[in-house]
Formats: C-alpha cells, structure tokens, sequence
C-alpha cells in the first residue's frame, strides 16, 4: 500500500444505498463518527427512495435523518461514470452497499467512477461476500464475474486483500463473515 492511501483518514465518508447491508453500514458508521471531530456521513440515494410512500423506506429515511445522515441524491445504474466520478470526489472514502439489485455492470462502473473521481479509498458492495466459497455457477452471474476478476488478480501477482487500481485508488474488498462460510461447514 502506498504511503498516500495509508495515511489518508476517513472523515467524509459517502454510503451508496440504504438496504439490507446498507443500513447496519450507516448505524455503526453514524454511531462512531459521533466521537471524531469533523466526520461527516452521507448517503447516495434514488430521489425515488426518498420520495417513496412506502412505510418501510419512510421509517429508513427518518432513521436516516435522525441519525444525521446527510442524503445526496443520485442513481448507480442511470447516472454516467462522469456523473458519479464527480460526487464521489467531495469524499475521502466510498462504501458500495447497493447489492444485487444493482445489476452486473454496476461495480464496475463504481470502479471507474472511484478512479475517475481520484478518491483515496473505494470499498465495493461485494466487501461480504466469500466468492471462492459461493464457487463459479452460482446463484447470480455477478458472483461468476467477480470470481473471474479475482483469478485474474491472482494471475498478476496481485494481493487478494487489497491493491492498487492506477496507482491512486486503493480498493480494499473485505470479507465480514456476513455470507462467509465457516472452515469446515
């Protein structure tokens, strides 16, 4: 790891979506940055999540709001790299809770996006899932495209818990145990 990225601290931190894996991200982030002076969270989210009747993503938003959470609006899927190379640049680190419903083109897309964007640290959505464990035929395609850019890393030498992408953004994919399968099991 270059001594840029390593030195670099998290205060402006932007989350993409607010699901399933989203929200538990937002909690504790909100919760610890409490504590440090000058941290700021942010959540990217849909102007359509945001303006939804659903009570679900009402009470989401509201826990959100509460938390002091500030909401930027803007779209993973429809928006251009260009679009979200230029939001993603008012922050320090990026954390990618968008899962599946996102569609298979979309890490990718973020990737560029990140490295456009010159943002010191990108954590893909993907951060807690053990793709050799899920194997190449699994349930989403995304899991067969991700397991072939892991071998691909492997090939060239690459750290599987981390590198480098053009030398500036550090993309550090780390396994939670959230969808981990044990040794043994």
């Amino acid at each position: 790891m270059n001594d840029t990225v390593s030195n670099v601290k998290s205060r402006n931190i932007l989350v993409l979506g607010a699901g399933e894996l989203g929200m538990p991200v937002l909690r504790n982030l909100a919760r610890h940055a409490k504590g440090i002076d000058g941290a700021k969270i942010s959540v990217l989210l849909r102007e359509s999540a945001v303006e939804s009747g659903d009570p679900s993503k009402q009470r989401d938003i509201a826990e959100i709001r509460e938390a002091g959470i500030e909401i930027v609006l803007g779209d993973l899927v429809n928006d251009t790299i260009d679009e979200l190379a230029s939001l993603f640049s008012d922050y320090d680190t990026v954390i990618g809770c968008a899962g599946y419903a996102a569609g298979i083109n979309t890490p990718i897309k973020l990737a560029k996006a990140a490295l456009q964007s010159g943002i010191p640290r990108y954590f893909p959505w993907q951060f807690g899932v053990d793709f050799e464990a899920i194997g190449r035929g699994g349930p989403q395609d995304i899991f067969d495209a991700r397991a072939r850019r892991a071998r691909a890393a492997a090939l060239a030498g690459q750290d599987r818990v981390g590198h480098h992408l053009h030398g500036h953004v550090h993309e550090l994919p780390v396994r939670t145990g959230l969808w981990c399968r044990r040794s043994g099991e």
